[in-house]
């Protein structure tokens, strides 16, 4: 280590931040705006991007007010075109859209991901005027540039083609289709659609080389090649990796300039403080991470495994190195993403050879098209055959079987064990290396295997019953005992694609390979749209086993859930009053409704399930209104439940005091969306709910509520995903 200073001053840095945390740093002051606020402030324009139904431009420099500086940067989405050029100096009034804040296990962190960005505010619905039209030469001329050989590529190439060469070779994704995205993640080479080292060192090299082959002098080559990759990165949008590569680069060529050799681990080292200095708040993020780690085990792991296998075969050392990546990004890859794909080491021997052939031709395509579409499209061939190609080879690989592996989100122990025995594995024995018997490779590939099993293995998925923040909708998820997991609704009217962007990340994170049960209550949307997404998705999602709808006549939306259940072998199971799951430690009894006794009022028609799981009773309602309740207390019901998942989102029409008095509950959970247009919850149902002595929580508030048990299952403990309430109250049943 102390060969290498800049590695340790690399390491401090980082422990200081992370001790620090996220909320330990720096930080501007916020303004307190609320959601949908007009806001009005001035800027310059430091980046321009289309999207689909708008145009993206992010702000520097703001002003809030004459006098009241912003020092962070601003989003604004404008839908009118107004004429702008980078560098111009405008006003922006319009709708205050606050950063999201991941309310859910797994949910993507907005706020975390724009503020570490160095972005602090989203505005929507904007209206720009030009205050003064001042723009900046090198950057507007990067832009035009980047637009223009966009649009080359579009004309040399079909659709999809040109979408992935605009990825890969100007940092340009917002066209990529979400099945291109999917696609390539499924299959574990999503990497390649970054801007990285393999670009910057492929262009950099290559001009660099040819430069010095051309006999021009050392200074000369590295101040063009230099100043070329520097342009370059500014070009793509200067993303972490690029950043990284470029840094790293700039060393390689000081060192080419000086006569010392390149260390590539004090270069990746150096790229990480000044990375780190800019933007600190980038060693939390998932690129961060996965860029550094990717290079530190080539630098690092692979020739220690080489070296101590001994292999130098090309082919052997092309599997070593890409073995090397995947180990040392395990931990990193399932920590953000939930799963591991294993064909991925196969598919990237075959790839990463090939992307050097899609860059060039694709770049060749693409500086010629402007010139000459049909010479465009003849240099651009290749690179077009190869992605062929890859999709061909992904699609095929997607359908075998153990394509994908759902392993949840490890636990931070077990990623620190994790390397503490890679490390022995790849590093340990080094001070006896001349006795061979103590470097037998059995041994290292036990560490290894050893290590996998603490990462991967699920020793003991915890009891939980966990209530999702969906916005305006219904979500709660159950975990027995013996591993059945169970989600009761799934649905949001506040939410876009909740299924995608929050039940489905949520399921992976808790390690839900395929899901027992789903229960849906009745088929309003708030309570059925984001489940119907897990149902059409089951492919590249989740399976899903048994779909329990009511046992009542049916209806068009009911019969489309059906069809797509059918589609994926999903088993139907109809419920009604009297129908019981019941396995050790835990019990599903539903209440309501009665068989083929269909109500008028859809929310009547709600299911009603009594869950016990290891000795906690819930009780879950649906969108029950006062006529359903009170059949329930007509009928002699056992209603008893420490546990209310309170009836339509709180709604003065449900939750009334007789019915609150026979559930008799110690706390009850509300979900709704802050400021809905509905009013819930309603002070009425509050005030009879404090009044019951009940303790609330809202998801709006707390984000998802957790629950598991505790003492050996004498209480349970409860665990929000905010610390807007108090953390972790225990809760003692009987």
């Amino acid at each position: 280590m102390t060969k290498r200073p800049l590695l340790l001053a690399f390491l401090l840095a980082a422990f200081l931040i992370l001790v620090l945390g996220e909320r330990g740093l720096p930080a501007s002051r916020q303004p307190e705006l609320s959601d949908g606020e007009t806001v009005t402030l001035t800027g310059i324009v430091e980046e321009i991007a289309e999207k689909e139904n708008s145009r993206q431009i992010r702000l520097s420099h703001i002003y809030l007010s004459s006098d009241l500086s912003y020092q962070r940067q601003v989003l604004v989405y404008e839908n009118q075109q107004t004429t702008l050029k980078i560098g111009y100096k405008v006003k922006a009034a319009g709708s205050y859209a606050p950063l999201e804040e991941a309310s859910n296990p797994g949910q993507f962190d907005q706020k975390a991901y724009y503020e570490a960005r160095g972005i602090g505010m989203v505005l929507k619905k904007a209206k720009l005027t030009v205050i003064e039209a001042k723009e900046n030469i090198f950057f507007q001329k990067l832009y035009e540039l980047r637009s223009f050989w966009a649009q080359n590529l579009e004309k040399i190439t079909g659709k999809e083609e040109a979408a992935l060469l605009k990825a890969m070779l100007l940092g340009e994704k917002s066209g990529l289709k979400k099945e291109q995205k999917e696609l390539y993640q499924s299959g574990g080479i999503s990497h390649i659609l970054a801007i990285s080292g393999l670009h910057i060192s492929l262009v950099g090299m290559l001009l660099y080389r040819f430069l010095r082959k051309k006999k021009r002098s050392y200074p000369f080559s590295a101040l063009v090649s230099g100043s070329c990759m520097v342009v370059y990165g500014f070009l793509t949008g200067f993303g972490v990796s690029a950043k990284r590569a470029v840094f790293m680069f700039l060393v390689y060529l000081g060192a080419e300039l000086l006569g010392e050799t390149y260390d590539v681990v004090s270069a990746l080292a150096l790229s990480g403080l000044l990375i780190l200095a800019e933007q600190p708040l980038q060693l939390f993020q998932c690129g961060f991470q996965l860029s550094f780690l990717s290079v530190g085990a080539v630098a690092l792991v692979y020739p220690a495994l080489q070296k101590r296998l001994g292999w130098k075969k090309k082919a052997a050392m092309s599997l070593l190195s890409v073995l090397s990546v995947t180990l040392f990004t395990l931990p990193c890859t399932l920590y953000w993403f939930y799963e591991w794909m294993p064909y991925a080491v196969f598919l990237n021997l075959i790839v990463i050879p090939l992307v050097p052939v899609v860059f060039l031709s694709g770049a060749a395509g693409m500086l010629t098209g402007g010139v000459s579409v049909a010479a465009g499209m003849f240099l651009a061939g290749a690179s077009a055959g190869v992605l062929r190609f890859f999709q061909t080879l992904l699609e095929r690989t997607e359908v075998l079987p153990g394509s994908r592996a759902v392993i949840g989100q490890p636990e931070l122990w077990r990623i620190a064990l994790y390397y503490v025995l890679v490390g022995a594995a790849v590093w340990g024995g080094r001070c006896r290396a001349r006795k061979k018997n103590q470097h037998r490779i059995e041994v290292r590939i036990f560490f290894i295997i050893f290590a996998l099993c603490i990462l991967c293995l699920p020793f003991h998925r915890p009891v939980e019953v966990t209530f999702l923040d969906v916005g305006q909708g219904d979500a709660g998820f159950l975990r027995t005992e013996a591993g059945t997991t169970c989600l009761i609704d799934g649905g949001s009217t506040t939410v876009s694609d909740v299924g995608t962007y929050r039940l489905l990340p949520f399921l992976k994170s808790r390690g839900v390979s395929s899901l027992d049960y789903l229960f849906l209550s009745h088929m309003d949307a708030d309570h059925i749209n984001g489940a119907e997404e897990l149902l059409k998705d089951q492919f590249r999602g989740i399976p899903i086993r048994h779909l329990c709808l009511s046992a009542l006549p049916g209806d068009e939306t009911r019969e489309r859930l059906e069809k797509e259940a059918r589609l994926f072998g999903t088993e139907l199971c109809y419920i009604s009053r009297g129908t019981v799951f019941r396995e050790k430690g835990a019990e599903i009894r539903c209440l309501s409704p009665v068989k083929d006794q269909k109500k008028e009022d859809e929310n009547e028609n709600s299911e009603v399930l009594m869950v016990e799981i290891s000795g906690l009773r819930i009780l879950f309602t649906g969108d029950l209104g006062e006529e359903g309740e009170q059949e329930l207390l007509e009928a002699g019901t056992d209603l008893r439940a420490a546990v209310l998942k309170v009836g339509h989102h709180g709604s003065r029409f449900s939750t009334g005091e007789d019915f609150l008095e026979a559930i008799s509950p110690g706390f009850a959970v509300i979900s709704c969306a802050e400021d809905n247009r509905y009013g819930h919850p309603a002070p009425e149902t509050v005030e009879r709910l404090e009044r019951a002595g009940c303790r609330i929580f809202y998801t709006m508030k707390s984000g998802a509520v957790t629950l598991y048990p505790v003492n050996g299952k004498k209480g349970w403990k409860l665990e929000q995903k905010f610390d807007r309430i108090e953390r972790g109250d225990s809760y003692e049943h009987s």
